[in-house]
């Protein structure tokens, strides 16, 4: 393995800390799919999928310099109903 940056380990760290995950990485054949699954996608999703099941695998790295070039890490993912009638918040319509 290359020598591995501080901020790549604390990247690491923290995805395996965020998701539950350990640092102990092993490749498996699972985890080669995975990535190859992500890397075919290209979305963020995609990426974040991987991280979520590897996320101390050997492809972090490029995981995350992808959600980097995509412009999506550290971005908040949509994980519940938005609000369809866009009221309820301070420039939703309420008066005050």
């Amino acid at each position: 393995m290359a020598t591995i940056s501080k901020l790549a380990l604390f990247w690491r760290a923290f995805f395996a800390v965020l998701l539950g995950g350990s640092m102990v990485a092993a490749a498996s054949r699972s985890e080669v799919e995975a990535w190859q699954s992500a890397v075919s996608s290209n979305t963020a999703d995609g990426y974040y999928q991987y991280l979520s099941l590897f996320p101390a695998g050997d492809y972090v790295d490029e995981a995350i310099a992808a959600l980097a070039r995509l412009g999506a890490l550290g971005a908040p993912r949509n994980i519940g109903p938005s609000n369809p009638t866009g009221s309820g918040g301070p420039s939703g319509g309420a008066t005050y």
